[in-house]
């Protein structure tokens, strides 16, 4: 037998679907042949199913009312969340929100200003003019004393202390010691202390510096302290040539060795002067 409802085999006889609950009619068989027949067939009566198989069984209608119950209480829940929300997180919603009164402005009063003073006014006294001086002034061409001077010290400088060997008296010193023997002998004297002066060319340097400085038609000595180098160089140029041979120039730089290594410069310098000076006036005295 088929249940019309959910089409489950279910037994023969049964009331009621085991699988749905649905209520099954009861129909008589039909007579066997030759039995005598009733007027009408008869039906059996709608018997309701027992609550026990019912509930086992589970009844649709139960099951519907357990969801519509669970959807009740979501939604329950869901506007306590939303009053809560409105409560607590927007207090504004319910309590109006106090505007800050405006503050009082203060108006300062304005200062007086103070009475202004007028300074008496300083009588100009006209300037009278000055009259121009009908002899124009004539403009002297001819140098001052001290301009004169200044020039003179100027060409006479005798002491190039490039290398700062010597302090400031010690140059005054020895520049007038170069001018006593210039004097005495009619010789230009030149002392010269440098750096930077290239590998063997110290002699070259000699020669040039005291070209430019008093010309190669000049009589004259040259002491050159080449510091670079760690040399000493003395030149003769035209007349010193005469008395200053290899042998003499040896001799007089030999002698200052020590004052050298003592790093007595200016010592040095003037002995090796007063030495070459002492060259011509031996001679002329020999003469």
């Amino acid at each position: 037998m088929v249940c019309p409802k959910c089409s489950k085999e279910i037994p023969d006889g049964s009331k009621f679907c085991p699988e749905c609950g649905f209520t099954i009619w009861a129909v008589q068989p039909e007579p066997a042949a030759g039995a005598p027949q009733t007027a009408e067939p008869s039906q059996t009566p709608y018997v309701a199913a027992p609550p026990s198989a019912a509930g086992a069984e589970g009844d649709p209608k139960q099951g519907n009312s357990k969801a519509i119950l669970i959807v009740g209480i979501i939604m329950a829940l869901i506007a306590v969340a939303a009053a809560v929300i409105i409560l607590f997180v927007e207090p504004g919603y319910l309590i109006p929100i106090k505007q800050a009164e405006p503050a009082e402005t203060v108006v300062a009063p304005t200062p007086t200003p103070a009475p202004v003073v007028e300074a008496p006014k300083e009588e100009t006294v006209e300037a009278e003019p000055v009259e121009e001086s009908e002899e124009p002034v004539e403009e002297s061409d001819e140098k001052s004393e001290e301009e004169e001077e200044t020039s003179l010290d100027i060409k006479e400088i005798s002491v190039y202390d490039e290398a700062d060997l010597l302090n400031s008296t010690e140059e005054k010193a020895l520049s007038e010691k170069i001018k006593q023997y210039e004097e005495e002998t009619g010789w230009k004297f030149l002392f010269v202390s440098a750096e930077g002066i290239r590998k063997d060319g110290t002699e070259s340097y000699a020669e040039d510096r005291y070209d430019d400085i008093y010309g190669s038609e000049t009589s004259g000595i040259i002491v050159l302290i080449d510091l670079d180098n760690r040399m000493i160089w003395l030149s003769s140029f035209r007349e010193p040539e005469r008395y200053l041979s290899g042998e003499a120039i040896d001799e007089i730089l030999t002698s200052v060795e020590e004052d050298l290594g003592n790093e007595k410069y200016a010592e040095a310098v003037t002995q090796i002067i007063s030495e070459c000076a002492e060259l011509k006036t031996n001679a002329g005295a020999d003469e």
